[in-house]
């Protein structure tokens, strides 16, 4: 049986080693961009964010409107709304771990385009759910009142 106080034992400030690599700086709270921050900085630089944040406010109002004039009831549009904030929340909560995928993976050839990959999937997800709110609201409002 071997001796277990000869066996290494992971450094707990910066996690198990990893062969070839240089440890890991240690994670320090209030430091660095905070989460809003780079969420904003892709809604400012990207047209298809801005777009679809322009189509959710009209999306909001269409499930506004058509709730006070009883084309849609109210719990269907609350889980419309909540689709809706919850895809943006979680976009702007993914968007810093993303970025710092981006950073960690640095410019190795193979692996450069992760973070480009995972945000695109991401940003696709937030205009998927923004074009089905508009898509619900369109044939709710063009349906027969019944």
């Amino acid at each position: 049986m071997p001796d277990a106080s000869n066996t290494p034992t992971p450094d707990p400030k910066n996690g198990p080693s990893r062969a070839g690599s240089p440890p890991l700086p240690p994670l320090v709270t209030g430091r660095g961009r905070r989460i809003g921050e780079i969420g904003l900085q892709r809604l400012r630089s990207s047209v298809l964010l801005k777009a679809t944040a322009i189509a959710a406010f009209m999306g909001y109002g269409g499930l506004i409107f058509l709730t006070i004039v009883g084309r849609i009831p109210f719990p269907q549009a609350a889980v419309v709304a909540v689709m809706s904030l919850a895809s943006w929340f979680f976009l702007f909560w993914w968007l810093p771990v993303i970025e710092s995928t981006r950073i960690r993976l640095g410019d190795d050839t193979g692996r450069s385009g992760i973070g480009t990959v995972l945000e695109t999937i991401a940003i696709g997800c937030v205009v998927l759910v923004h074009v089905l709110m508009a898509i619900i609201v369109v044939y709710v409002a063009r349906s027969p009142p019944s």
